[in-house]
Parts: structure tokens; sequence; C-alpha cells
């Protein structure tokens, strides 16, 4: 297990790396561009943290729903855990 989790560690620190030190020669300035080009309607390029980022208005998902699929088998839920829910006044 102790192994497993060394692996995971370094493949994230490696990651991390990669990524410092692209954005250290490019910047962000090109990927926040890139989201704008590709996102016009909610993606902008702004100055965030003293460089270039991006904000997305989020606002215009804010009236979508989840629809349910016509003919979909329903299952009963999995509790892999054997938790149960209790109530605060011990009630389950």
């Amino acid at each position: 297990m102790n192994e497993k989790l060394n692996e995971i560690e370094l493949i994230n620190w490696q990651i991390k790396h990669l990524s410092d030190e692209f954005y250290a020669k490019e910047g962000t300035f090109l990927k926040s561009k890139m989201l704008q080009e590709m996102h016009p309607d909610v993606a902008v390029v702004t100055t965030r943290f003293n460089r270039p980022h991006h904000y997305v208005d989020y606002s215009v998902f804010k009236r979508n729903f989840l629809a349910k699929k016509k003919n979909l088998q329903e299952f009963e839920p999995v509790n892999n855990y054997g938790m149960i829910f209790k109530e605060k006044n011990g009630k389950s």
C-alpha cells in the first residue's frame, strides 16, 4: 500500500513540476486566451493574482437541470461502507 502511495505522490509531483515549468516560461495568458476563444459567451481574460487569468461566468447555467431518460432502469442504492443515516435526535 505504501509503495502505491509513493508512486502516486511521485506522479503528482512530476505533473506539478512540468506544469510549473511550462507556465514559468509561457505564462498563463495563452491558456486564458484559448479559453476565451473557445467560449466567448462566458469567458474573459482578466488580471487576477497579479497575472493574466481567466474569469468564467457560470450564471448562464443556473437554470440547467438534469433530465431523466425515459425507460431508465433504476437500481437500489449501494451501501459499500455499511453506513446508516441517523438524525440528530438519535433516531434513524
